[in-house]
């Protein structure tokens, strides 16, 4: 194959398969090259990915583009970058036709503007997690996750959401799903992007399975929060992979102080170099970020986990923890400032008079993610007339009961008649009995953890009680300082617990090591006073769950 590059398979204006019109070229790379097209009778735009024609000669690359638009074809995650056709040009050039995506990818995003607010960041990789997952569930390993393939999208509704790219050097791992021998020996090749490719990745091609992609996601979730890579990326090619595979990785609160000590726990379980000590799904992975999220990435994970258990890849058991919000008291009707939801006043507005200025408090939210709360005015007119409307009833029901006592006093003499009371029937629903759950990291995972003396369940990440409810949570590894905490059931923020190597720290940084928020007055000393501040830009009503 000469290495001179030959011209490109299509010509400007060039009808493609009587439907695409080749426009212009988009973006380039070492085995091909994009263009965008128009629909010529839907008059919609579309992206064309050509493989270059000196590529054709290389039967390695050939089944590459092939693997890549069966893989996407599959896919129909609104997180997955749609392909909608394939065909070949008269010169037998293959190419696939794909949904346009105008937008940039989070590298370009990071080289602009820096390490990302937190909660954007967490939102970002659980939508990859959605996508991925999907191909996860049809056998489908991405293994080649970077920022330069999660494309960010600006959306018809103001939001911007994530787009995965590229399956080309995806593996298929169920029969019959595609026709190329993944497990030929060209799978020994070094495939992917070496800063993101997992240990298992880099010894052997021929036995990674999805959680390769747990791994490069949290590498991504890593750089997109700290501004550089977990492993240092000035290294020579041979020490960085003996640097991934034996060296612990950066501590992230080192480059970002402003990350929780909980979240810090999720990343480096992401990252565990033991692949059987990671999260073992992309669902695990973003219920695990779930409380550093939006609370509208919460049906992203629903979705996800669903998807994860009916294909057999996690435990039966996984679920989304409910949100356990407070029950409702419709007796206040009152709105909390920040609060999103209906508008509620503290007395019903009569129909004539005006609403008072600013009834509805505004909502604090992140310029890139734009929210707004409407006021339902059509729901407190109905109310004022329903309430109108029944007053009138009791009123003509009172007066038909008086004129009928009148008319029985002129035929008999009575005793004196005991008072008409008219009752007004008051629903008022009793509370409901209400659980917290509370998401519990202990690291390392295999510490010994017992609550109240009996031992914990890892069978679900959390703990629940009743609120209020207070009880004795044990912690204890070999060659570590075990750790007793006291946790109170009144929120539902995450309970990390970091186990400190023996002698290797003070009690001050013990103290701090252990994070529950916000702890009771008769908590042990190592519980701290207060949880993390929230990153700028984020409001308490916009994070968590």
């Amino acid at each position: 194959m000469s290495g001179t590059p030959q011209p490109l398979p299509f010509v400007r204006d060039q009808i493609l398969g009587g439907k695409y019109r080749v426009t212009r070229v988009i973006g380039e790379g070492g085995m091909g090259v994009v263009v965008e097209a128009i629909h010529v009778e839907l008059d919609e735009r579309v992206a064309i990915k050509f493989m270059r024609p000196e590529m054709l000669g290389s039967p390695d690359v050939v089944a590459r583009f092939d693997r890549e638009a069966r893989a996407a074809v599959r896919l129909k995650s609104e997180y997955v970058a749609r392909v909608m056709d394939v065909g070949k040009t008269g010169a037998g050039v293959p190419y696939m036709v794909m949904e346009f995506l105008d937008g940039e990818d989070l590298g370009d995003t990071l080289s602009r503007g820096g390490p990302l607010p937190v909660t954007q960041a967490v939102e970002y990789i659980i939508q990859a997690c959605e996508g991925i997952g999907e191909a996860h569930a049809r056998g489908i390993v991405h293994r080649d996750v970077k920022p330069e393939n999660l494309f960010l999208v600006k959306r018809d509704d103001g939001w911007r959401s994530i787009k995965v790219l590229d399956f080309g050097i995806s593996k298929a791992a169920i029969v019959g799903a595609s026709s190329v021998n993944v497990a030929s020996s060209n799978t020994t090749n070094l495939m992917g992007s070496p800063h993101y490719m997992s240990p298992e990745q880099l010894r052997s091609t021929k036995t990674v399975d999805h959680r390769a992609d747990v791994w490069s996601l949290g590498v991504v979730l890593f750089e997109l929060l700290a501004g550089v890579m977990p492993f240092d990326e000035t290294l020579e090619f041979t020490e960085l992979l003996a640097c991934i595979l034996e060296s612990p990785h950066r501590r992230i609160r080192a480059h970002r102080p402003d990350v929780s000590p909980a979240l810090e726990a999720v990343i480096d379980r992401a990252l565990e170099k033991d692949r059987t000590r990671r999260f073992q799904s992309t669902a695990e992975l973003a219920v695990a970020l779930l409380p550093f999220a939006p609370k509208r990435a919460r049906a992203m994970a629903e979705r996800l986990t669903s998807i994860t258990r009916a294909a057999g890849l996690s435990d039966s058991a996984l679920q989304v923890p409910p949100s356990d919000l407070p029950p409702r008291n419709d007796a206040a009707l009152t709105l909390a400032p920040g609060a999103i939801g209906s508008p509620r006043v503290p007395e019903m507005t009569p129909v004539s008079a005006p609403l008072p200025p600013q009834s509805v408090p505004s909502i604090t939210a992140a310029p890139e993610f734009p929210m707004h709360a409407r006021p339902h005015r059509s729901m407190l007119v109905g109310g004022a007339i329903a309430l109108l409307g029944l007053g009138a009833l009791l009123a003509v029901g009172v007066r038909s009961l008086a004129r009928g006592a009148a008319k029985q006093s002129t035929v008999a003499t009575a005793p004196d008649p005991k008072p008409v009371v008219v009752q007004v029937p008051v629903s008022a629903a009793a509370p409901s009995a209400r659980i917290v759950r509370r998401v519990l990291v202990v690291e390392p995972r295999d510490a010994r953890v017992t609550i109240d003396g009996a031992p914990f369940s890892r069978a679900t990440p959390w703990i629940e009680g009743k609120p209020g409810q207070s009880v004795l949570l044990h912690a204890e590894a070999s060659g570590r300082k075990p750790s007793d905490a006291t946790v109170t059931f009144d929120n539902d923020d995450p309970i990390v617990i970091a186990l400190d190597p023996i002698g290797a720290e003070s009690a001050s940084h013990q103290h701090a090591r252990v994070a529950l928020a916000p702890p009771p007055a008769h908590a042990s000393a190592s519980v701290s006073a207060a949880p993390p501040p929230p990153p700028p830009g984020t409001t308490d009503t916009d994070v968590g769950y």
